[in-house]
């Protein structure tokens, strides 16, 4: 039996890597030509780190990537609001969180997978479950027997198994993302860094020794279209200069911009022998930089939950989703919630919102990331 993944991104190759671990056979299908991943950075919070290390590998992202000692929010001029050590966690759980960059991860996951057992350019078209058929744009068709959607929030594994069950919600906040040659100052090395302005805010961070990870954000209405252009940075000019000069020495052709979304009204991951991880799932705004982190909880949760019950497909979904769903619903919802605080538009809210922050203790932080990084 080969259990077939679609999507090759990070849920898909974490799950594909824990399965193998567990003595399953994969069959990763990605529809790009090859794995390009855009100029951004993410953050490895301890529990994706210990997921990486149940699996053996947590060494490689340690050597490529940034250790984060301190997550801070501050004004628009780089003034603390809110700052928090990470040494509990790391003292906790024996390992800590990292920046990288998407493309490194990327890699240090598909060496330990292998290439043979991904097959590029492969895009799905529709999932026949009677028949248990893939059909792909090229034309080609292909059986399996236990199928597994990791192909992000506009999945066609989902489109084809749960019609109409699914809705996107936008938020109505565009995000532009780059990674930059840079280094920051040293005492600002190993903190990563949001700073929230009126109805915008900037997020910063060094993911290696030569490269900086910012994603800056802007409340929109209207057309995407109409922000997707060279003035943009215009938005951000009376943020810390530090900030602005990222954002400008970062060439446009290494700039992503998108709205950002979430996934609304899926209450089943699973149907039959189908089963729906990450963003195919449960995608969220990256607030609480947990997208990535919780498709790689995920991935290990599933594959667990299949060497459990191996041969029963029903009970093995059925646990996973009974494990992950009650964690992951709160992430969504508290992610939505922290993204509206952000950016707030109204001045007087966003001067009471920085000097509600000034004054809470940082265990209440520390508190509230607890269940957060707890696998």
């Amino acid at each position: 039996m080969i259990i077939s993944i679609i999507g090759g991104g990070i849920g898909g190759l974490t799950l594909g890597l824990a399965l193998k671990a567990n003595g399953f056979r994969v069959k990763i299908y990605e529809a790009a030509e090859e794995i390009k991943t855009v100029g951004a950075g993410i953050i490895l919070g301890c529990n994706a780190m210990q997921v990486f290390q149940h699996l053996g590998i947590d060494k490689h992202f340690a050597e490529k990537g940034n250790v984060i000692k301190g997550m801070s929010i501050t004004n628009e001029k780089l003034k603390d609001l809110s700052a928090m050590s990470l040494d509990y966690f790391v003292d906790k759980y024996g390992i800590g969180n990292h920046a990288i960059h998407r493309a490194d991860l990327h890699q240090v996951l598909l060496n330990q997978l292998g290439d043979e057992d991904v097959i590029y350019g492969k895009r799905l078209k529709s999932v026949d479950t009677s028949s248990r058929q893939l059909f792909f744009e090229d034309g080609k068709e292909a059986d399996y027997d236990i199928l597994i959607g990791a192909d992000g929030i506009h999945s066609k594994v989902r489109e084809s198994v749960f019609p109409g069950q699914a809705k996107i919600r936008k938020s109505g906040q565009v995000c532009w993302r780059g990674v930059v040659d840079y280094q920051l100052p040293a005492n600002n090395k190993n903190t990563f860094r949001e700073s929230w302005g009126i109805a915008s805010r900037i997020g910063h961070g060094q993911i290696n020794e030569r490269q900086v990870y910012w994603f800056a954000l802007l409340n929109f209405e209207g057309d995407l279209k109409d922000y997707n252009n060279p003035n943009w940075r215009a938005s951000f000019k009376d943020y810390d200069p530090l900030l602005v000069d990222l954002l400008n020495k970062t060439p446009d052709d290494q700039i992503h911009v998108g709205e950002m979304t979430e996934l609304k009204g899926l209450a089943n991951w699973y149907k039959g022998e189908v089963c729906l991880i990450g963003d195919a799932a449960h995608a969220m705004t990256p607030n609480m930089g947990q997208g990535a982190g919780q498709a790689i909880e995920d991935g290990l949760a599933l594959a667990n939950a299949m060497k459990k019950h191996r041969g029963d497909i029903v009970k093995s979904f059925s646990t996973f989703q009974a494990y992950r769903k009650r964690k992951v619903d709160k992430i969504v919802k508290n992610s939505w919630r922290i993204g509206n605080i952000a950016q707030l538009k109204s001045p007087f809210w966003c001067g009471f919102r920085n000097a509600f922050m000034r004054t809470t203790p940082a265990f209440v932080g520390r508190n509230a990331l607890k269940e957060t990084f707890e696998i």
